[in-house]
């Protein structure tokens, strides 16, 4: 059995393309509208405004009011919390000794560290709702760089502020 031989003919097998004829008659050239040009004239219906439609690219300003009052709440909460701490280590090193041996606390004595430590979580929350207000301020354009300064001290601040208010307590009780 022997296979006929492979001949793909013209173009890879497909038939020839017909020939193009030059149509007989002339096409007249492109007329434009007529309406185009004519004093008075309106090819198209004028656009109608919406409510609310924009003029324009332009943005308006918005206000920095939520940068302002995030940079302020992470700034003022930054202050109570270290004047909040600085109690709060003194309390301990006063209560503890200078070993901190939490073994034989009285319940007077747990009272007395628990009231600044539950004023150090609230003020610490209240950072927390600073920093969120910081972010949203930066995301949104409403105060940008007071919003980028609130994020960078929100971060900042509690590391800086429990060293420095622990060194001054230890510094204060001559530890």
């Amino acid at each position: 059995m022997t296979q006929p031989p492979y001949n793909p003919g013209p173009a890879g097998g497909f038939p020839p393309a017909p020939s193009y004829q030059q149509p007989s008659e002339q096409v007249p050239p492109y007329q434009p509208n007529p309406s185009y040009g004519v004093p008075g004239a309106q090819p198209y219906p004028e656009m109608q405004s919406y409510p609310g439609m924009g003029v324009g690219l332009t943005q308006e300003k918005k206000s920095p009011l939520l940068g302002i009052i995030a940079l302020s709440t992470v700034g003022i909460t930054g202050i109570i919390w270290f004047i909040t701490s600085m109690s709060f280590f003194n309390a301990m090193i006063r209560i503890l000794g200078p070993d901190l041996d939490t073994t034989y606390m009285t319940d007077a004595q747990t009272e007395a560290i628990m009231g600044p430590a539950m004023v150090l979580m609230l003020v610490s929350l209240v950072g927390i709702v600073g920093l969120v207000l910081s972010i949203v301020a930066t995301a949104s354009n409403k105060g940008r760089g007071y919003g980028i300064v609130g994020i960078i001290l929100a971060v900042i601040l509690p590391v800086l502020l429990f060293f420095i208010a622990a060194t001054v307590a230890v510094a204060q009780n001559g530890l």
